[in-house]
């Protein structure tokens, strides 16, 4: 199997995961944090056994049941 046709079936793989995965209700989130938040991130996901979605689900639901107040700023 060459390159180019692997490849290609990769990035139809990928987009029908994409696809499948908008289906079911979910969009995709990408932003950039500091890199010692990532890292915390990943201490605590790990500690947890939390992927990095879950927790932030996780995260979500907190702070709408009022459990932590985020205080949120721009850069």
């Amino acid at each position: 199997m060459t390159e180019g046709v692997r490849a290609s079936q990769l990035a139809k793989a990928q987009c029908a995961f994409r696809d499948r995965m908008r289906e079911n209700g979910y969009q995709r989130l990408q932003e950039w944090i500091p890199e010692d938040v990532f890292r915390q991130l990943g201490h605590l996901c790990k500690e947890s056994g939390l992927s990095r979605r879950e927790a932030i689900e996780s995260l979500v639901a907190a702070a709408n049941e009022g459990k932590i107040n985020l205080r949120g700023g721009k850069i």
